[in-house]
């Protein structure tokens, strides 16, 4: 009989050595919403947000869907309306980007997202018209409990990480210039940012947090970017260095992070944990409530 060809043991990725002094005792060294145990999708796909400062309400909608299913608070992945976020939030600047986090807190606890097939708000081309949002306040609204929102010197990245483990992707706030929104271009081999030069206008830039790990030295957050599929390498999908990898002294690229504590009409307000199962020196995701 022919010798069957013998396979290679699939080996998983080794932690670094020695590991990030800012990973928490009970989280695992790399994690990544991007790929589950079971398959289960959690994340939409990369959306553009053209060239008005619409990604907080991508960021935030997504952000709200993916709490509430990943807790077990709806049965499947909703699509949330963006626009009508944007719509029903007064507080803007003259290029849509949010002016503060306060009507964004009281409209997600108070009155609720709907779902995208519900909003009737008309897109032009520099705004939403919000009066035909007025037709869907007899549809159902998905609120949150709470919106938490941490900034300034209260950032610790060792949360964040933890974070990202218990409770699931979490919006961030970073700042970025010509050197972020080019960096990807080309045949750049380094798609690590490590935070915008001296040079050029900066902007305030809201992502959402999806995974952390550590490649060629350097421990990173990953991100999902507003930006479209093509911008990367990778889908729409980023990497930014954490504080650690960063030079001494230097603060975290991370200004602000916000994620919502989530509950749903019928059940009480317990916040039902993302559990995980370490197998190896990598964990996958369960979700299930522990």
């Amino acid at each position: 009989m022919p010798k069957k060809k013998q396979e290679k043991a699939k080996t998983s990725e080794p932690p670094p050595e020695p590991l990030p002094q800012d990973l928490p005792d009970d989280c695992p060294w790399k994690l990544s919403y991007r790929k589950t145990k079971d398959n289960r999708i959690v994340l939409f796909a990369t959306m553009d947000q053209g060239s008005e400062g619409y990604c907080w309400t991508i960021v935030f909608s997504r952000m709200v869907s993916i709490h509430l299913y990943i807790h077990k608070k709806v049965k499947k992945l909703l699509n949330l309306s963006a626009k009508h976020l944007f719509a029903n939030i007064e507080e803007k600047l003259d290029n849509g980007n949010l002016k503060s986090y306060k009507s964004l807190d009281a409209f997600l606890k108070n009155e609720g997202l709907v779902l995208e097939q519900e909003c009737k708000c008309i897109v032009g081309k520099t705004e939403i018209n919000s009066v035909q949002c007025d037709k869907v306040k007899d549809k159902e609204t998905f609120k949150i409990l709470d919106f938490v929102v941490v900034e300034g010197d209260k950032v610790n990245e060792s949360d964040i990480i933890h974070l990202l483990n218990t409770k699931g992707p979490i919006a961030a706030h970073i700042r970025v210039n010509r050197n972020f929104k080019k960096s990807y271009k080309g045949n750049d081999t380094d798609e690590m940012y490590y935070g915008p030069s001296n040079k050029g206008q900066i902007d305030d830039h809201i992502i959402l947090l999806t995974g952390y790990a550590t490649k060629n030295g350097v421990h990173y957050f990953e991100y999902q970017n507003s930006w479209g599929s093509k911008w990367g390498l990778d889908d729409g999908f980023g990497k930014f260095a954490r504080k650690i990898s960063l030079p001494k002294n230097q603060k975290s690229l991370v200004v602000a992070y916000m994620y919502p504590e989530v509950f749903s009409k019928g059940m009480n307000t317990l916040h039902l944990p993302l559990v995980l199962r370490k197998t190896g020196p990598e964990a996958e995701l369960n979700f299930e409530c522990g």
